[in-house]
């Protein structure tokens, strides 16, 4: 059985293969995800993602088929050997040969399913959450790894900090670290930004690993996320595409920021938005930061 002191202190990382069928690491709670990480064999017919309880009953069945016709994702739940009613609406977002990223979070009445950054489907509880101890992946399909990212008390967590500020991250800037950010954007803004940066020097000192720019008064373009970096005080190429803007003025957002051992990913509002390849050392960033027209509710350092 996997062992870890305080599972929840940072994400849990295994290693996988199929068929896979782990005890999960604490039982499930409303906040957790559960990433995973797979390429889709290129004979594949059906392959499965399943929650278990402690009794064998199969609380979530995820079974993407590319033997029917639409090819669909079935969604059902098993209980005392009798399967309910299943649930097939949606695109298949899944490809052959190809490989693929599912996001799992864990709400109060409902799973909350996104492949590949995008949202894919609800599924309301029909097993309550807390009889769930295992997950299990089978089929024709290639796993990668699968990454439990979880909410709980021990989370150093910030509230209402003042802008502009730097708070030191716990721990450091390390592979798997998870940096959960709760705000809102006031009526009159006009831009912020959220920085991983050496140092607590606010405004931008001379490195910063990360500057994540919302705009809505660029001089070029109008609305527009703008990353880069600085290192030795010279700021690097600014990244500008994506025809998304997930920001609006007077309405609040959620920023998750996950690093990982190439790069940042960044996703807002549950859905992925963008990967920042490392452009210097990212163990440097010790500070988070934010600056401009935003109010930061809360930041909880995982």
């Amino acid at each position: 059985m996997f062992q870890h002191n305080n599972p929840y202190s940072q994400p849990i990382h295994r290693r996988a293969v199929t068929p896979f069928n782990e005890e999960l690491p604490s039982g499930l709670t409303p906040g957790m995800q559960i990433h995973i990480k797979g390429h889709v064999q290129g004979h594949c017919q059906r392959f499965r993602v399943d929650f278990y309880t402690g009794s064998g009953d199969n609380a979530l069945h995820i079974n993407p088929r590319f033997d029917q016709q639409p090819n669909c994702i079935v969604r059902n739940t098993e209980r005392s050997g009798h399967w309910q009613h299943e649930e097939r609406t949606g695109a298949m977002p899944f490809a052959r040969n190809q490989g693929f990223e599912i996001n799992i979070q864990v709400e109060h009445d409902h799973f909350k399913v996104a492949v590949n950054g995008h949202h894919q489907f609800d599924y309301r509880h029909r097993i309550p959450i807390n009889e769930i101890t295992r997950l299990g992946v089978d089929g024709q399909v290639d796993l990668h790894g699968i990454t439990y990212i979880g909410t709980h008390p021990r989370a150093h967590e910030i509230l209402n900090p003042p802008v502009p500020t730097a708070l030191p991250i716990p721990g450091g800037c390390v592979p798997g670290k998870l940096i959960q950010i709760h705000g809102s954007v006031p009526h009159h803004g006009g831009r912020f930004d959220i920085n991983l940066q050496q140092s607590g020097q606010v405004p931008y000192p001379p490195n910063m690993g990360l500057h994540f720019n919302p705009r809505w008064n660029d001089p070029y373009v109008g609305q527009v996320v703008v990353r880069t970096n600085c290192q030795g005080g010279g700021w690097g190429p600014e990244d500008r595409e994506h025809s998304a803007f997930p920001f609006a003025k007077g309405a609040p957002f959620e920023i998750l920021i996950l690093v990982e051992a190439g790069e940042f990913k960044v996703a807002v509002n549950g859905q992925h938005f963008i990967s920042f390849p490392h452009r210097m050392p990212f163990q440097l960033n010790d500070h988070l930061s934010f600056n401009g027209d935003v109010v930061i509710n809360a930041v909880r350092f995982f």
